[in-house]
């Protein structure tokens, strides 16, 4: 078959498979079946579409670990929307979730607890199991992870844009760090702000 992301990916029976991951929201199954591609080179809009998922999904930490795999070991190109995707999924993994029982595996959604269906084989949602979804999304260092992509973006020469500071903004706040959020505003946005003033004159 054409590898998913080249020139004629749509006569790719694989690239409608992703796309079906992704329409139904399971972006780890899109990831998995990019990951069991051989020979993959990633177009940037495959990144993205994945990336974009992703933190629809709320998977900050998996959305980190597919960038780098994106980079180092598909061939992919990425550029601001990458990164800005990736802060954003940072700072929905702070955000309180529910987990949705398939058959299958847990699903995060969004929305006040809730009962699945009996006809779709879901158990009730336990407080147990939520507290065990709340620690997971809880295990990674958000604003510190979000820092370091700032950082990355920045040595990759793509610029940070007015997206890339509100989605930092996010995290801090999601992560209830105010005094962190004030400094990012008042320090750092105010400051590129006035930079990029000072360039269009």
């Amino acid at each position: 078959p054409i590898p998913i992301g080249s020139a004629g990916q749509l006569h790719s029976p694989r690239w409608h498979l992703l796309k079906s991951y992704m329409y139904s929201h399971q972006p780890l199954q899109a990831v998995r079946l990019l990951q069991s591609e051989k020979n993959l080179r990633l177009d940037r809009n495959t990144t993205n579409m994945v990336l974009k998922g992703l933190a629809r999904e709320r998977l900050g930490e998996d959305a980190l670990n597919f960038l780098a795999w994106a980079e180092e070991e598909a061939g992919g190109r990425t550029n601001t929307e990458s990164y800005n995707n990736v802060i954003i999924a940072l700072a929905k993994t702070n955000r309180s979730f529910h987990p949705y029982a398939s058959s299958s595996s847990f699903q995060r959604l969004s929305g006040p607890p809730c009962t699945p269906p009996a006809d779709m084989g879901g158990p009730a949602v336990t407080a147990a199991a939520t507290a065990a979804a709340d620690a997971a999304g809880a295990a990674i260092d958000t604003t510190a992870a979000a820092r370091k992509l700032l950082a990355r973006m920045q040595a990759k020469a793509l610029v940070p844009d007015h997206v890339s500071y509100c989605a930092l903004l996010d995290v801090y706040a999601e992560a209830n760090d105010v005094e962190g959020a004030l400094a990012i505003f008042f320090d750092e946005m105010c400051q590129v702000g006035k930079e990029r003033e000072g360039e269009g004159r």
